[in-house]
């Protein structure tokens, strides 16, 4: 089958924030104006540019019941106003609250930068270590003598960082925040595990900084307002000024605080408590007994619907491409009935045609649990949709769920017995965790069987990080 491949699309969004209260209630003029900067070094640290920032600000401020209170929001939206003209960017909207008042307790003044851009996803980088032996240098920005960002320096250090993201000189970089250099270079050893030993005046270790960023460099920098201050190593640790500390030590700091609060993991069950599982129905079997008349000597064809709130399409497409399958998609179009129909007839006749169906992630119906995937579940149950989808299993093809995709094929009955609309209150279905939150870390897996044709090429016991 001729299908012509679209071209493969790499633009990304880049969205950053900046503020700080206690700048702010200093002086509500200079806090909006950092707060664009800090916003816009961490877009610039991430590998995008900054001539194209738009921003949106968040502004919170107690009941304007004197001069003096309606001062403070006015003086932070001139600092915004000015900064906005000295990098020629603009806002685009805002949201304003002035009721930040309960009895004698007022929030300190509030300003919040967001900044939002596009960029090309290969030019990004990440902020952790990534090699040892590379050069550390702190690009600094150094304000005026009244304490206001030196814009002229700022263009000339976003530009100069950016080409050097793009000619991969610069392989990882850190916005200065709120901890200065001490927490910039603690928190890019983190992600790796790869050390640092630098060499710092104590008294600007901890300095707010905003504007400068600490870089990772595979090779010595040429550049007027890039210092020098140490290198990577391969031991799991940060020496500054000559004391080191271990990334355990540094890790368990940075977590320690709030995780009495917001547990990392929830608490593992008591083994006496928990049930014995409940041992697999025959029928199960049926899903993996899958006939071999397809022909592998072509590269197979994958089907990606994509429903409302899904957005990991790109993402799987491309993965299916680099291993060799061509793909076709199609928006599931629902805002009328007749969009609705022809959806669906549009979607049966890619069914017929595939090898591969496959369902992406994202967010259908704020991926909440018991909502998301019922949608889509429900398409998957029209009598069109299902007939299609028998005969794809019955001639050997795949079905692949990931994310809201894996809670459509539970919805609807597909996993775990392969037969659709077979649903009833005893049938497995998707939860909550015991800390009723999202939880995004590393884990080990360990493959238990591998009679699904997903896991050829696994052995039972490998175990993976995922």
């Amino acid at each position: 089958m001729d299908i012509p491949k679209p071209p493969a699309s790499h633009t990304a969004s880049v969205m950053a924030y900046g503020f700080n209260p206690y700048l702010t209630e200093w002086s509500p003029y200079h806090g909006a104006m950092y707060a664009m900067v800090e916003a816009m070094t961490k877009i610039v640290a991430a590998g995008a540019k900054h001539k194209k920032i738009r921003f949106s600000f968040q502004e919170y401020f107690e009941q304007m019941s004197s001069p003096r209170a309606w001062g403070k929001p006015l003086a932070a939206l001139l600092g915004a106003l000015q900064m906005q003209i000295e990098m020629r960017l603009p806002a685009i909207g805002g949201k304003d609250s002035m009721s930040g008042t309960f009895e004698a307790i007022s929030v300190p003044p509030t300003l919040i930068a967001f900044g939002i851009t596009t960029v090309d996803s290969r030019r990004i980088i990440s902020p952790e270590f990534k090699q040892a032996g590379s050069f550390i240098y702190l690009i600094r920005h150094a304000p005026a003598p009244n304490f206001l960002p030196n814009t002229d320096m700022l263009k000339q250090n976003f530009e100069f960082v950016n080409k050097q993201i793009a000619n991969h000189n610069i392989i990882s970089a850190y916005a200065i925040g709120f901890g200065g250099v001490a927490e910039a270079v603690c928190k890019m050893a983190l992600g790796n595990a790869i050390g640092a030993d630098i060499v710092f005046d104590e008294c600007e270790l901890f300095n707010l900084n905003y504007g400068s960023m600490l870089v990772e460099s595979p090779a010595p920098l040429d550049f007027a307002n890039a210092e020098e201050i140490g290198h990577t190593i391969s031991a799991p640790s940060v020496i500054i000024n000559g004391a080191a500390c271990s990334t355990d030590e540094l890790w368990q700091a940075n977590t320690r605080k709030f995780a009495e609060l917001y547990p990392l993991l929830p608490e593992q069950a008591a083994t006496e408590d928990a049930e014995p599982p409940i041992p697999a129905p025959a029928q199960a079997a049926e899903v993996f007994s899958i006939k071999k008349d397809i022909n592998t000597d072509a590269a197979p064809v994958v089907y990606l619907p994509v429903f409302a709130g899904i957005n990991g399409e790109y993402d799987l497409e491309r993965a299916f491409r680099s291993a060799g399958a061509d793909s076709v998609m199609s928006v599931f179009r629902s805002i009328t009935g007749k969009d609705i129909v022809n959806s669906i007839a549009e979607m049966k006749k890619r069914i017929a045609q595939c090898q591969i169906l496959a369902l992406s992630g994202g967010f259908s119906a704020a991926d909440e649990p018991d909502g998301s995937g019922k949608f889509i579940a429900s398409v998957l149950n029209c009598a069109d949709i299902a007939g299609e989808i028998y005969k794809l299993l019955e001639r050997g093809g795949l079905i692949l769920g990931i994310c809201n995709g894996f809670q459509a094929l539970i919805k609807s009955g597909l996993l775990p017995y392969g037969r659709l609309g077979d649903v009833s209150e005893d049938s497995p279905t998707l939860f909550c965790n015991d800390i009723n939150r999202h939880v995004s870390c590393m884990v080990r897996v360990r493959t238990e069987a591998a009679g699904s044709p997903w896991l050829r090429g696994f052995e039972v016991g490998q175990e993976h990080v995922v």
